[in-house]
């Protein structure tokens, strides 16, 4: 089980659990987020989807969503590159994602991998372990209300 102390003030990254390229990804977040400020919340979990007012299936579908503290919702590029300027570790560096040049490259790139994201990470039928450990608690968070977290509170208000 994922376990967060202050997760109220968190920002919320909607990923796909089916996808391995984007469970990873997530995998990699959590490494550098020493002050846990992402929960992150696998959309494919109709707890979850339940709960999510404020973003549409499709959008879900095609691109990740982040729902700020705030009640922003970004995504795709400028959700990542949101993400990326908030680690410590990356700070400096992601500095140099909000030029025009590198954001329209940015968003030209990650639209390309999100839509042929599936064929990327292809897996055999059966032998996939995202697909397998689908049923896991491991982005649930087990007894803590979600609509708790101030951001989706604002951002399903909002709707």
């Amino acid at each position: 089980m994922y376990f967060r102390k202050n997760y109220r003030s968190c920002h919320v990254i909607l990923f796909d659990g089916r996808c391995s390229l984007c469970v990873r990804s997530v995998k990699f977040l959590l490494c550098f987020d020493w002050f846990n400020m992402f929960l992150c919340l696998d959309f494919r979990q109709d707890d979850v989807l339940d709960l999510i007012k404020c973003v549409s299936l499709n959008q879900l579908e095609n691109e990740m969503v982040l729902i700020t503290n705030h009640g922003q919702i970004k995504s795709g590029y400028i959700a990542w590159r949101y993400i990326v300027n908030k680690l410590p570790i990356f700070f400096l560096m992601s500095l140099l994602l909000y030029f025009p040049l590198v954001t329209r490259i940015g968003n030209w790139l990650y639209s390309l991998v999100a839509r042929s994201r599936m064929g990327l990470v292809h897996c055999p039928p059966g032998d996939c372990a995202v697909h397998k450990s689908a049923n896991t608690s491991t982005y649930v968070i087990e007894g803590i209300d979600i609509l708790s977290v101030y951001g989706i509170k604002i951002a399903n208000s909002n709707m």
